[in-house]
């Protein structure tokens, strides 16, 4: 995947004012003229496994192994999930570049060379990254961003979570999926314990997306990305079951949360007309202390005066009369009261959050619910008190 090469670098100039045009605009994108595509003459594509023989040695199963132009698919049998490594060698000088990912899950497996300009070249899963080996920890995460009615194909999902080895010691791991594949993805992992992970959406090509969720995996657990309520460009993530539905989902997919967002973006949609029409008020829709008659709230202010300005140096004399003077708003509209509304719903919205989680916290029977929704930390950033008051208390009841 790479460029396309621009109409405009495809069309010669007809007159001498669009040559110049051209010339002038293609001089400031000199990177997208010089960009040359990996050369794959060479190239050589590897889907490999290990397996250990009978004297405990590692040993490369080779599934495919062929030149690359680009273009590639691969059907085959598999009797359990199983670790591939897929690799590519453009040429001998050059390292492979590989990626790891898991088949035999019922999934269909799509990867694309991602060669672009502001990139190193790279080997990107697309729509579907498997890294569960034991149906008995895997945890799915699936997603259908469809709503967002915009186009996902260079939209990036990560994943960051923690394996956990036999002492009990963890590690951080970051799996990618560097596209969707129709707008929607499945991430499939597995955990030992429940843990908070966290789920990353970035829109490369989307000014404005990037959100983050908080994500309480555990071992089978299912969960969802999708539309959240009737919001245009909103998503959250929910499960039927589990630790995550007690902690998220108990206050984020209830009726009355996600009516107070509609109402919130609702007022931002107001606020965002005042600010676009409040120039346009004529001399006569506005007095002194008068409250627009636009059907804003009554304490929605707006304010005019008469400005008459202060003669220069040595023009005394020539001072404006009243009737040259311009009647003209200092403030078109005083926001001020609608800011704070939308403020305080937004604080409403966070205290439904905070709250419910302290109350898991502090008094749930179930230890490990207390301990997840420390995790979630629902006081301010540094408040630490009461998170190692918990601490200790649930060290005396857990491992």
């Amino acid at each position: 995947m790479f460029p396309e090469v621009s109409e405009l670098e495809e069309t010669p100039a007809e007159t001498t004012d669009e040559s110049e045009t051209i010339t002038d605009e293609t001089e400031t994108s000199s990177d997208e003229q010089t960009f040359q595509p990996i050369d794959l003459s060479d190239a050589i594509l590897t889907i490999s496994y290990n397996v250990t023989n009978d004297e405990g040695a590692v040993e490369p199963v080779i599934l495919v192994e062929e030149p690359f132009d680009g273009t590639f698919d691969y059907f085959g049998v598999t009797d359990e999930p199983t670790e591939v490594t897929i690799s590519l060698k453009v040429s001998e000088d050059a390292e492979p570049l590989e990626i790891a990912t898991v088949i035999g899950t019922g999934r269909d497996i799509h990867f694309a060379l991602v060669d672009d300009l502001g990139w190193d070249p790279e080997i990107a899963l697309i729509g579907t990254a498997s890294y569960t080996l034991d149906p008995e920890k895997k945890f799915t995460i699936s997603g259908d961003l469809s709503f967002l009615d915009t186009d996902l194909d260079e939209t990036i999902v990560y994943l960051n979570w923690k394996e956990f080895d036999d002492d009990g010691n963890s590690k951080n791991k970051r799996e990618t999926l560097w596209m969707m594949h129709n707008d929607s993805f499945v991430i499939e992992g597995d955990t030992e314990i429940p843990q908070v992970a966290k789920l990353w959406v970035l829109g490369m090509n989307i000014p404005g997306l990037f959100v983050t969720f908080d994500v309480v995996l555990e071992p089978k657990g299912e969960y969802t990305v999708s539309q959240l309520g009737n919001q245009k460009d909103e998503f959250g993530v929910s499960s039927e079951s589990g630790y995550h539905a007690l902690l998220i989902d108990s206050w984020q997919q209830q009726e009355d949360y996600l009516g107070l967002k509609e109402r919130i973006t609702e007022e931002n949609e107001r606020l965002e007309e005042l600010i676009e029409s409040g120039a346009e008020y004529s001399e006569s829709e506005l007095t002194d202390h008068e409250t627009a008659a636009d059907g804003t709230d009554d304490n929605v202010e707006v304010v005019a005066v008469s400005l008459i300005p202060e003669p220069a140096e040595g023009c005394e004399d020539a001072v404006a009369q009243p009737e040259d003077a311009v009647l003209q708003p200092t403030k078109v509209v005083q926001h001020q009261a609608l800011r704070s509304k939308i403020a305080a719903m937004v604080q409403e919205l966070d205290d439904r959050r905070t709250n419910t989680m302290k109350e898991i916290a502090e008094s749930h029977k179930d230890p490990m619910a207390r301990y997840l929704a420390v995790r979630l930390n629902p006081w301010e950033r540094r408040n630490y008190s009461p998170r190692i008051s918990i601490l200790r208390e649930l060290e005396s009841v857990m491992d």
